[in-house]
């Protein structure tokens, strides 16, 4: 008996191992290639703030891979002061302060680095990843061994594009999912507390994933309505605490919402204003193909109702919505979807529902 219990735990070991090797291999040849980590900031010369800053960290040779830049460079900049101690410094280095703050959770993990020099702390955001690919692939195993999928169910983390995009980057996608996927594990066997702490831990690090959680809570059978009521409550409140407290040290500025829009609203703009100007056909494709995928989710909800596909559907049902700023580039549309990816992706894997999904409500 023992053996057996032991056998799913093993197996997600030689997962977990695997992922960091191959990651690790990945980003030493960016590392080799680039001669050094700041590559993975992806600065942009178009961004001023984040770029003077950082030739004033680095020196005036520091990499400038793109004209426009992306978000590693934000993580960044909240890793060098993730509880906002000095607004002043940190505000001037994101384009939309509050909106990048409140996705703490990773560049908190790193932060520590910093204690060894500027420089640790970018070695320190690709380390800091490389281990929790690893602690995802290992989630990922023993999620897919829980409902009935094979472990190598786990590449549905290990390739999953957004986890590839965010290894290459900087950026939180990689502890959101699995922080998201370990939650969804924790339901599985019964040990709600720790799966309420996980889903806490995924919205810090991308508020997003509170959707998945949320369709979780709203859909699966199995939970009793006070257990709804805190899987639900608990995360929600720890993510809107620490938003509260993020506005509070940025002096409350004004926010707004710039990723949704009305139905196909976006892809209309997309169309209008970059794809056919730019001819970035590429990310026209990318985006577009999120359409299907999403109805491929949602028929397959549908049909099996299982958990994994409970977080999907959120997740699925916001394609439509998504604007510009989110379409215009394969960078961000497919990490808006990573988690149904995922979840869409393992549940290929299982042969019949799990016993967890016919249960009835304790």
């Amino acid at each position: 008996m023992q053996q057996q219990t032991l056998a799913p735990v093993r197996v997600a070991v030689r997962w977990a191992v695997g992922a960091v090797v191959l990651y690790g291999a990945l980003l030493g040849l960016f590392v080799a290639h680039y001669g050094g980590p700041e590559w993975f900031l992806h600065l942009g010369h178009n961004n001023r703030g984040s770029l003077e800053f950082a030739r004033k960290v680095f020196g005036p040779d520091v990499v400038v891979p793109h004209k426009d830049g992306h978000d590693g460079r934000y993580f960044w900049a909240i890793a060098r002061d993730p509880l906002l101690l000095h607004p002043h410094v940190d505000a001037p280095l994101m384009d939309r302060p509050v909106y990048r703050a409140q996705r703490v959770a990773y560049p908190l993990l790193a932060a520590p680095w910093r204690a060894f020099g500027e420089r640790a702390l970018l070695w320190g955001l690709l380390g800091t990843n490389l281990v929790l690919v690893g602690a995802g692939a290992f989630v990922a195993a023993l999620l897919a061994i829980e409902v009935g999928a094979p472990a190598r169910a786990a590449l549905a983390f290990v390739l999953n594009p957004a986890v590839v995009i965010a290894m290459l980057g900087d950026l939180s996608d990689v502890l959101a999912i699995g922080a998201l996927m370990l939650a969804l594990l924790l339901l599985l066997r019964r040990r709600l507390g720790w799966a309420i702490v996980a889903g806490a831990v995924a919205g810090l690090a991308k508020e997003p994933m509170l959707l998945g959680l949320g369709g979780v809570t709203l859909l699966w059978p199995a939970l009793a309505r006070r257990q709804r009521l805190l899987l639900a409550a608990v995360p929600g409140a720890v993510v809107v605490g620490w938003a509260l407290y993020v506005r509070w040290r940025l002096g409350w500025p004004a926010t707004s919402i710039q990723e949704f829009t009305g139905p196909f609203l976006g892809y209309a703009d997309a169309w209008r204003r970059s794809w056919s100007v730019a001819h970035n056909w590429t990310d026209a494709v990318a985006a577009i193909a999120l359409v299907p995928f999403a109805a491929v989710t949602v028929v397959r909800w549908w049909r099996r109702r299982t958990m994994l596909l409970h977080a999907a559907l959120p997740f699925a049902l916001l394609v439509p919505f998504f604007t510009l700023q989110v379409l215009d580039i394969l960078l961000n549309s497919v990490r808006a979807v990573g988690p149904a990816i995922a979840f869409v992706w393992i549940d290929f894997y299982v042969r019949r529902p799990s016993i967890h999904d016919q249960a009835a409500p304790t």
